[in-house]
């Protein structure tokens, strides 16, 4: 199966409606196509980390022989009533309840950098995929932190102490354990009998600045009223419209951009 070309920011805003997911999701699932373009991956595919089966609906659905797992049992009932999958198991990818050898394919979008036991993780999908099977996956990079927007406030205004307690607190609050350089990566793929290991970053510096802004006002505004936010959330989203509008020409402008530094997409082989 080769990936068919899509509007993904239209395809995204039609299953998220939050704009700092349909910013992130977007500039992630077509990096991860424009990866993919040469690529023939096969079924069947294991979804590590499928949450409530949104994003892999606007990325590979309709797809026969897609299996999910999550450890969030919310997610997991879901995606199970999502149609997306042929199978949703509350599972942890560092045990797997699935026989050597059953996938030709692993995708996980940003789930593998928040399991503890990184070793143990990659070790379990590379047991469970066939010979020749691809192993894709996203994660946020080392320089993700440096670029979120409150960050580089604080640091603008000379609080350079503060600013990096922010780091540690966003990063936290997003349970990111692993923010590694791409060469740290492959290292670790390659110990777990990855082979053909290659990436590319995605995501600009003013991008991720971007996705902290949205992301913390959608925060606030949930700590300040959390059942006004649910009350007018339908009509929130004709009021989003004008914000999914400037969205789109910053999506535009971010396709453009040759400064991508904010997340990495990888692709390896099982040999």
């Amino acid at each position: 199966m080769k990936l068919k070309k899509k509007n993904w920011f239209g395809a995204v805003t039609k299953e998220f409606f939050h704009p700092s997911d349909i910013l992130w999701k977007t500039i992630e699932l077509q990096a991860t196509s424009s990866r993919l373009q040469d690529k023939d991956f096969k079924s069947p595919i294991l979804d590590v980390g499928c949450g409530d089966g949104r994003l892999m609906k606007v990325f590979l659905f309709p797809k026969k022989n897609l299996v999910g797992i999550d450890v969030e049992r919310k997610s997991v009932t879901k995606a199970q009533t999502s149609g997306v999958y042929q199978k949703v198991l509350l599972a942890d990818a560092r045990k797997m309840p699935f026989k050597n050898q059953t996938f030709n394919t692993v995708i996980s979008f940003s789930t593998i950098h928040l399991i503890p036991d990184l070793k143990n993780t990659l070790k379990e999908i590379h047991r469970v995929l066939k010979k020749d099977g691809l192993l894709i996956f996203t994660v946020p990079s080392s320089q993700f932190s440096q670029n979120l927007f409150w960050s580089q406030v604080l640091k603008k205004i000379g609080l350079k102490k503060s600013s990096k307690w922010y780091q540690k607190k966003r990063n936290q609050k997003l349970s990111n354990r692993y923010l590694f350089q791409p060469q740290r990566w492959e290292k670790e793929l390659k110990r777990a009998g990855f082979q053909e290991i290659k990436h590319s970053f995605f995501a600009s510096s003013w991008a991720v600045s971007l996705w902290d802004f949205l992301a913390s006002l959608v925060f606030l505004k949930r700590k300040i009223c959390p059942f006004c936010f649910i009350k007018n959330e339908k009509k929130s989203r004709h009021r989003n419209d004008f914000i999914q509008k400037r969205l789109k020409g910053l999506y535009k402008k971010e396709i453009k951009s040759k400064n991508k530094l904010g997340g990495l997409v990888f692709i390896a082989v099982k040999r």
